[in-house]
């Protein structure tokens, strides 16, 4: 099996954090044929949960989420519901708790 390449900070995605030190966490960045951007954070153990954060670089970054009827809201991707992120060091932070091979998917709106 490879390693992943490490986390690079882009234009999007400033920031990845877990409570456990070098957690295994993959992340997707995606653009559809319409030129919209979705992220998707992966708990990439098959054992262990872990608390995740994902700090988006632009403060004024909108994330929508569906629930499990396929509607899109704006706001954490699980089945808990809405929350409101937090803004951070110029830039937004999600939090989750992620089981083992769970994921979590956004598309976002940036503001340019």
């Amino acid at each position: 099996m490879e390693a992943g390449e490490l986390f690079d900070p882009d234009e999007l995605v400033k920031y990845l954090s877990t409570d456990e030190p070098n957690h295994p966490l993959m992340l997707g960045e995606f653009t559809d044929n319409d030129n919209e951007d979705y992220v998707m954070l992966v708990n990439n153990s098959m054992t262990e949960s872990v608390s995740a954060s994902i700090t988006f670089t632009d403060a004024k970054t909108k994330a929508f989420a569906r629930d499990w009827y396929g509607r899109e809201y704006e706001g954490k991707a699980c089945a808990d519901g809405v929350f409101t992120p937090e803004v951070v060091e110029n830039g937004i932070r999600f939090n989750h708790w992620l089981a083992p091979g769970q994921e979590v998917f956004y598309r976002i709106v940036r503001s340019f």
